[in-house]
């Protein structure tokens, strides 16, 4: 071989046979989302923490003199000391661990991106960590109370796992629309279908060899059906992803609300009372690994791409690789004003949900009860905005993107509203004042979180070049975890410096104003998302 010609670190995977998505497919995929929201919004998001906190604080010593126990005085401040090295408050416990997740998620995204678009290791991945969040979970229901050092490393890795599989599982749903059989278009696959084999196999293996190369841009914009606007199929994908993204969201909150639903009745019985946060998080982790077998079974893509190196290979060069993607991506600009939109978008919806919690919680007396109701009425209206978008989108005749823009329009009202509440010659009646407030503004969230999560997803799987779903994914979840961290940060600020929440409806109007322009900017690029 020449001295001067490159070994592709990709190779096709041969002559493509023909792979038609079917309903065992699909059903492999939605099921893992009965599993994965109990897991993820219900277990570690609520009965981990809370179970976590309760062990800590049967152990903990007042903060006032680092020697009384806190069972002594529950109400003042406990701390606890991790690992022998600091004191931290057990109500901050959970923030910690969070922090500490969210920064390894980052880096584990950056590998876990760009290994899984070889060979057929996107479904291996996500049963592997499927496990791994089910060990950690079940490990912790049985955890004696007094290891809560060892319950927060659990927790972590119950947490990580639970993102990477959701970032991962996202990037299926792009691979199950393209391979779909759309009937309209069926002469197309008849009267040609030597020609576009022939042109799919040359297209796969001009783009894996690219992928070694510096010239990844082009090949980016040219793999992408939707950003190539030419492709016969563009309306029908459209249409499939958004049906099949709001399918998938719809089983996610229906799951987490059954069990929400029943854990909020024992709760109100006091059936279980002293094991019930156990028995949440055991239960929950066996359903997942349930969940998993179907996915493990029925769900099958195509190996589009392989690789001639080994898979430690691959793991050395996979942040290279994914850092060759993302500067790639952010020139494209439909994808960087899109990613930019959905930070700006996520912060917004995570500031107004802790603001609601925080607030209701420390100023309207808000009980463990009340929380547990709000929190299953934005779930219950969330699978109302997973059916409700779709019908919106129908009958008003609108494209997925025309949808968002029409929410981020309507979005900025709730912050407006509480901002009014706070001007000085307004009554006590207007803006968030009592725990109905609490609970109308919650439903309304619910409403636009589970309609702009399933259509965000939708039109960013529309995005992505076909081979390079896993890590554009990734960089969809680290984006989305990035508008966290910055809601987080900027409510913890302004609650410390401010005691009411004017400053936040400020922030928050700012930050979905934001999110409006880009938007607006996003569709004059691209009209038929």
């Amino acid at each position: 071989m020449p001295a001067n010609v490159r070994t592709p670190l990709l190779q096709s995977a041969g002559p493509l046979e023909p792979f038609i998505t079917t309903a065992k497919h699909i059903f492999g995929w939605l099921a893992y989302g009965s599993g994965s929201g109990p897991q993820g919004v219900f277990s570690v998001g609520f009965l981990n923490p809370l179970l976590l906190m309760q062990n800590a604080h049967k152990h903990g010593v007042l903060e006032s003199d680092l020697v009384t126990q806190c069972s002594v005085s529950p109400t003042e401040p406990c701390v606890v000391q991790l690992f022998g090295l600091s004191w931290v408050n057990t109500n901050s416990l959970v923030f910690v661990a969070g922090a500490i997740s969210t920064f390894i998620q980052v880096l584990a995204m950056f590998t876990v991106g760009a290994i899984s678009d070889y060979r057929d290791n996107r479904k291996k991945i996500v049963v592997l960590f499927t496990i791994t969040g089910v060990i950690s979970s079940l490990a912790i229901a049985m955890l004696p109370s007094h290891l809560y050092e060892l319950h927060i490393l659990l927790f972590i890795f119950a947490d990580v796992s639970n993102v990477l599989c959701g970032s991962i599982y996202d990037s299926f749903l792009p691979i199950l629309v393209r391979h779909s059989h759309n009937p309209d278009l069926h002469y197309l696959r008849r009267n040609d279908a030597g020609s576009i084999l022939e042109e799919a196999s040359s297209s796969s293996s001009e783009g894996d060899e690219e992928c070694a190369t510096d010239e990844e841009g082009p090949v980016l914009l040219e793999n992408s059906v939707v950003l190539d606007a030419k492709h016969p199929e563009e309306h029908f994908h459209t249409a499939l992803s958004t049906k099949l993204s709001s399918w998938a969201f719809c089983v996610y909150f229906s799951s987490t609300l059954i069990f929400q639903i029943v854990y909020v009745f024992l709760s109100y019985f006091n059936y279980f009372e002293k094991t019930l946060l156990r028995n949440g998080v055991l239960i929950t982790a066996v359903w997942l690994l349930l969940s998993s077998i179907p996915l493990a079974l029925f769900l099958k893509t195509p190996v589009e791409q392989t690789a001639s190196r080994s898979f430690f290979s691959l793991l050395f060069g996979s942040w290279s690789e994914s850092f060759q993607s993302l500067k790639h991506a952010m020139e494209i600009p439909a994808v960087r004003i899109f990613l930019f939109s959905r930070m700006f978008l996520v912060c917004a919806l995570q500031t107004s949900l802790s603001a609601i919690v925080i607030y209701s919680r420390a100023y309207l007396g808000m009980s463990n009860f009340q929380l547990l109701i709000t929190i299953s009425s934005f779930t219950l209206l969330a699978i109302f905005g997973t059916l409700g978008f779709p019908t919106l989108t129908k009958s008003l005749n609108l494209s997925s993107l025309q949808t968002v823009i029409l929410a981020a329009f309507v979005l900025p009202l709730a912050p407006l509203y509480g901002l009014i509440g706070d001007l000085p010659f307004t009554g006590p009646q207007i803006g968030f004042t009592s725990i109905a407030d609490a609970y109308a503004v919650t439903i309304f969230l619910g409403f636009m979180v589970g309609g702009l999560h399933t259509y965000c997803r939708s039109i960013f799987s529309q995005l992505l070049p076909k081979g390079r779903e896993a890590r554009f994914f990734s960089l969809y979840a680290i984006v989305s975890q990035t508008g966290v961290c910055i809601g987080q940060v900027a409510l913890a600020i302004l609650s410390n410096v401010f005691e009411q929440l004017g400053p936040v409806y400020i922030f928050l109007t700012i930050i979905l104003l934001s999110t409006l322009i880009g938007l607006l900017l996003l569709y004059r690029h691209n009209h038929f998302l």
